[in-house]
């Protein structure tokens, strides 16, 4: 039995489709279980064959009630609050301990952000938060650009998101951004998070590939804004065209990751 980690699945799903060796991973995506015992979902790995390091994450935050979060974009609201450091009631505070466990997930990101600028507080169907986000992100253009920090915690780089969080906050109660520009900041923000973390990673490695999949990537302006980004930085971008970046490309994936383990072990 050869066990591929579902994230890593996700990149070597682009691979398999261009034939690729190796390169930086990107992979933005609902939830999964880690090596590590926590949920990913919002991770960057350095991929040489069938060998990957995990390079960098989202920073965790809790995600209540576990599983059902996926359908409480409000939950993971107060989570991310709670996270940048916002005031919250002793009811808020109960809700975000039950049954918690932590996540990088990109996806409940989006799902936070969603019901953060009042645009979807529960999950009719599968990623309607996001959809929605990214419906009222691509009505407008935004030169809002909200804050991140990337910081370096033993060896693995971490996105810290908290200013971003209080940014978008300030601003909504404020009145000095409407909802449509703050969704097409957010978007612009999470296109420089990748760039950044990128030109990190081809500085320490010299790795120019870069592959993006998970199914956040079935939003196509952030993956607009991604592959153009990385592009006017000398990198070379793939994604899924064959298959879709969602689930669907995670056995294609597999069978990949499990060929090139054949190929290395000859």
């Amino acid at each position: 039995l050869v066990e591929c980690q579902h994230h890593t699945a996700h990149i070597y799903s682009v691979m398999a489709e261009y034939g690729l060796k190796n390169c930086i991973g990107v992979a933005f995506d609902g939830t999964g279980y880690g090596t590590d015992g926590t949920v990913w979902g919002g991770e960057f790995f350095l991929v040489n064959g069938a060998k990957w390091q995990r390079k960098g994450r989202l920073r965790r935050v809790s995600m209540p009630e576990g599983e059902n979060a996926a359908k409480r974009p409000d939950l993971m609201t107060l989570a991310y609050l709670f996270d940048a450091g916002e005031n919250l009631s002793t009811d808020e505070l109960k809700l975000i301990n039950t049954a918690a466990v932590m996540t990088s997930s990109a996806g409940r990101l989006f799902d936070a952000v969603s019901s953060l600028l009042g645009i979807c507080q529960r999950n009719t169907y599968e990623g309607e938060a996001a959809m929605k986000l990214e419906s009222a992100a691509s009505s407008v253009p935004s030169n809002l650009r909200l804050p991140f920090a990337l910081v370096k915690k033993e060896g693995l780089w971490e996105i810290d998101l908290r200013n971003c969080i209080k940014k978008i906050v300030a601003l909504k109660k404020e009145k000095e951004a409407t909802v449509e520009e703050l969704s097409r900041a957010f978007h612009q923000l999470l296109s420089n998070v990748v760039l950044e973390l990128c030109k990190k990673l081809r500085a320490e490695t010299g790795e120019q590939n870069v592959c993006l999949s998970g199914g956040v990537f079935q939003n196509s302006l952030l993956l607009s804004m991604c592959v153009e980004t990385l592009k006017k930085s000398g990198f070379i971008v793939y994604v899924n065209e064959q298959v879709s970046p969602n689930d669907e490309g995670i056995a294609l994936g597999q069978a990949y990751f499990y060929l090139l383990k054949e190929r290395e072990s000859r």
